[in-house]
């Protein structure tokens, strides 16, 4: 859970850069002749909680998980969320598009969160990627 100090500093990070995006959109020659800006603000917007996930992962699987002695663990979550993840690309591009390949991009960084997060926990048998 983010503190409210945290939550204030990321909605004026947005705000200002959808701001600055609004200002500088009109006096740039480049973006003035981009055909889809409004869907790239879209990926763009799913595709950012998956940054925080990431970095949640290599804290929590990369640098704990290693320092805890569950590499066997970490391995094998990390090859069947990449399985997954490109299966799920696959399938979501056919039907989506570019949209569907944020959506399974974001979906796998939360899968291979709640594996991890899971290990921690232990609120779930492991014995499959044990």
């Amino acid at each position: 859970r983010l503190t409210l100090p945290q939550e204030t500093v990321l909605l004026v990070i947005g705000a200002l850069f959808i701001a600055g995006f609004n200002i500088i959109e009109n006096r740039v020659q480049f973006l003035r002749e981009f055909p889809s800006k409004e869907e790239v603000v879209l990926l763009i917007s799913i595709m950012c909680p998956a940054v925080l996930f990431g970095i949640a992962n290599f804290m929590f699987g990369t640098a704990g998980l290693n320092h805890l002695n569950r590499r066997r663990y970490y391995f094998k979550s990390l090859l069947a969320v990449g399985i997954l993840s490109v299966m799920a690309c696959l399938i979501m591009v056919y039907l989506y598009g570019a949209i569907g390949a944020s959506g399974s991009f974001l979906f796998s960084e939360v899968f291979l969160l709640a594996l991890i997060v899971r290990k921690y926990f232990n609120k779930l048998p492991s014995a499959v990627l044990e």
